[in-house]
């Protein structure tokens, strides 16, 4: 199962994905620092820059072919901490756009999109209502599902939604609870190797580590909080990636 990773960060949600078995074949992501650490941890992943401009057309030129897309999209405009300026034109929400076009071209097998708990409620309820529109104008239905971090072992809670998107009529219909109810999960606390963890991702990029009582300038170290602070929690995504690799070659229609 091949991933491209959007608003990759610094590389949480592959993180998780591998760990369930799937391969990251691509990285879409803007901020340079970010692009440092994908490089280090991944070196021969390609990485796009933008977004906006990346296409179907240009992963099948570069002879990339992708079967789940995921991606945590910009926040800062529906989180309860930003200004609520929602889905509008210019605004980093916004760039939901984008992945509901790209699920359109590219046509995964799966999708995976991740944000904050208030994209449930905000503005009434019309942010939420535009990412299900968007997704089923495009051919796919979606479950989704709010879960802190805390369930899987985090110190912090974390709580957001994370949305899973299939084609219309594939039968993966409560594709997550029914994997939980089976026994796929074994306990809220989902089993995770001893690889690197999101946190530590950040961590020797300059042979430094990240300590709170390190004596010097905190500003070196505001970009490695940042990084770590908009990863998602690996253990999410690699239980997710668990439940669709449980699913993965059975004869549903849409699934080939």
């Amino acid at each position: 199962m091949r991933v491209l990773d959007l608003f990759s960060g610094i590389g949480g949600f592959s993180l998780g994905l591998e760990e369930a078995g799937m391969e990251t074949v691509a990285f879409c992501e803007y901020d340079d620092k970010c692009k440092q650490v994908l490089t280090k941890h991944w070196p021969e992943v390609p990485q796009y820059n933008d977004v906006r401009t990346l296409t179907a057309e240009q992963l099948k030129n570069d002879g990339i072919s992708v079967d789940i897309i995921c991606g945590g999209f910009p926040c800062q405009d529906i989180s309860t901490a930003g200004k609520q300026a929602g889905f509008q034109e210019g605004t980093r929400s916004g760039l939901w756009s984008h992945c509901a076009r790209l699920l359109g071209e590219v046509r995964p097998k799966f999708a995976i999109f991740e944000n904050v708990t208030n994209l449930l409620n905000g503005q009434r309820g019309d942010w939420f209502k535009r990412v299900l529109w968007d997704i089923s104008s495009v051919g796919y239905d979606a479950e989704w599902h709010c879960i802190p971090a805390s369930e899987f072992g985090a110190n912090h809670h974390r709580d957001r939604v994370w949305i899973v998107a299939y084609p219309k009529c594939a039968g993966w219909e409560r594709l997550i609870s029914n994997y939980w109810l089976s026994g796929g999960a074994e306990t809220p606390h989902a089993i995770f190797s001893d690889r690197v963890t999101a946190s530590q991702l950040t961590v020797d990029i300059d042979g430094k580590c990240l300590r709170a009582n390190h004596g010097s300038s905190v500003k070196p170290y505001r970009d490695r909080l940042k990084q770590c602070g908009n990863a998602v929690y690996p253990p999410i995504p690699a239980m997710i990636g668990r439940a669709i690799m449980s699913v993965r070659g059975k004869n549903h229609a849409n699934y080939q």
